[in-house]
């Protein structure tokens, strides 16, 4: 094609220097047209060079086996899949985005049955999780048997004829919750029977060994109580006779003498003043957000059921749940005061010398009162670490500060996961006006350590040993001034 427009060129340049008539216009042209050949002659020197650069390529490719045919046909299929490709990650894109809904739905889901979960975990604090339990017609029914031998070598007593001593407890626990579909509420009955007194009796301390122990063969009404929820189950009022320690001064890692300490210190703080027994009341729990809860309670003071609004226990807490290091943890502030009439230590001896003058008992009467905190926290995986403090009215109180501390090891470390290990120490730090009642006292600080093992042998079944020490028994008051240790072997049945 540029050979022959470069030929017409030619002769049109030919015909133009043959007409001298032209006028100047026609030199222009010339001119014009001259350069038009040039650079046509330069466009098909370029063809040329480029025609002879794409055969040297062909001439290569096919000397390493490589033909023009066949890699094009390779490109045309890789399109073809990477295009397939595309439309199956769009495709899975699609799925995943289903996926996600349906995964986001059923969160909700678990949260609801979390929730519930979580509060019937609550109402029955002595229920391990996963303990198997019967679903009927609505009603959700937990049992349990706790069985506690326990010996020492150092029983200090008064009127004992040797210092050895082993016994046995065993208690029995019937739970049932009803939870009502009309509108959000809850009732819960506790049924309980023991027998034996343990090794308690034999001890002569301020603080006591065996919190389970329960010597009444009669089976009795321990709790029965309804509980009302609103603002969806952040505030819950309930009202009817409760175990006040399940739900003031209570701890994750310290509060179920069933599986965790048996010792009394540190299921409860010995600082504090709860009624004598479970006593009917009412009480409010309001989940503020996440991390922060407010209770409170009034309860029967001396827990007789006589004159109930006359010797009122009362008690406010404030939980805050922060997130230290990624982890669960309770932090627990609480007041109380309790009108139940307590003599006035300081004047114990004078009392005790005119038994009969009212005035002088009545001026003995008095109320008690008092402050505390209980934290928990978890500060690894499977690893978490409990405090107390308890300070109480030193005029009504023999105990007046109290103290402990301890540890929670979960047994995933060495491939026992639902296995607990459990270390505590603490003390129960006698008041000054008790110590000014009588002047022979020393009321030394009590001290206590507690080590325990929980196996869990299946779902059913959980035993292990427990070892505490107690140094100045009784503030060193005794007859026998021996650190006193305790030895013993629980066991626990959940039906």
């Amino acid at each position: 094609m540029t050979r022959i427009l470069r030929g017409i060129l030619n002769v049109v340049l030919i015909v133009i220097s043959v007409a001298p008539s032209a006028c100047a216009d026609e030199a222009a042209i010339l001119a014009e047209m001259r350069k038009m050949a040039q650079r046509l002659e330069d466009l098909e020197k370029k063809v040329t060079d480029q025609d002879r650069v794409i055969r040297e390529q062909q001439a290569l490719l096919e000397k390493h086996g490589v033909k023009i045919d066949a890699v094009d046909e390779k490109v045309v299929t890789q399109d073809k899949a990477i295009c397939d490709q595309r439309c199956a990650i769009d495709t899975q894109a699609a799925k995943i985005d289903g996926v996600k809904k349906r995964v986001s739905s059923v969160s909700k889901v678990l949260h609801i049955e979390r929730v519930k979960f979580a509060e019937l975990d609550k109402n029955m604090p002595l229920r391990n999780k996963g303990t198997p339990g019967l679903s009927i017609q609505g009603f959700e029914f937990t049992a349990g048997a706790t069985t506690v031998f326990q010996g020492t070598h150092n029983a200090n007593a008064p009127g004992r004829s040797k210092k050895e001593a082993q016994d046995l407890s065993a208690t029995a626990d019937m739970m049932v919750l009803k939870r009502f579909r009309q509108f959000p509420g809850e009732a819960f009955m506790h049924l309980e029977s023991g027998q034996g007194a343990g090794v308690e009796p034999e001890l002569l301390v301020l603080s006591n060994v065996n919190r389970d122990v329960d010597n009444n063969t009669n089976v009795r009404l321990t709790e029965l109580w309804y509980e009302h929820y609103f603002l969806d189950r952040k505030l819950s009022v309930t009202a009817g006779k409760m175990d006040q320690s399940v739900y003031f001064d209570n701890c994750a890692f310290a509060n179920d003498e069933t599986t965790q300490f048996l010792g009394r210190m540190f299921r409860n703080s010995p600082a504090i003043g709860f009624p004598p027994d479970n006593s009917v009341g009412v009480k409010g729990l309001w989940e503020i957000a996440g991390f922060l809860e407010l209770s409170g309670g009034a309860f029967d003071g001396d827990a007789d059921w006589d004159n109930i609004f006359s010797h009122v226990f009362s008690i406010g807490q404030v939980n805050i749940k922060p997130k230290l290091f990624g982890k669960e943890g309770n932090y627990r502030f609480y007041i109380w005061n309790n009108e139940s009439n307590y003599p006035r230590l300081s004047n114990e001896a004078e009392r005790l010398l005119e038994p009969d003058n009212p005035d002088l008992l009545v001026f003995n009467k008095d109320n008690s009162w008092g402050m505390g905190l209980c934290f928990d926290q978890y500060v690894a995986d499977h690893i978490g670490v409990f405090t107390r403090f308890g300070n109480q009215d030193r005029r009504t109180s023999v105990i007046q500060y109290s103290w402990s501390a301890g540890l929670h090891v979960e047994g995933a470390f060495w491939k026992r996961e639902d296995d607990v290990l459990g270390m505590a120490i603490g003390q129960a730090i006698p008041g000054k006006d008790y110590r000014k009642a009588d002047a022979a006292r020393q009321g030394w600080n009590e001290g206590h350590i507690e080590l325990y093992y929980n196996f869990k042998l299946n779902d059913f079944i959980s035993f292990g040993p427990d070892l505490q020490m107690i140094w100045n028994p009784f503030g060193n008051d005794t007859a026998e001034h021996d650190t006193i240790t305790v030895y013993g072997c629980r066991a626990q049945v959940d039906f």
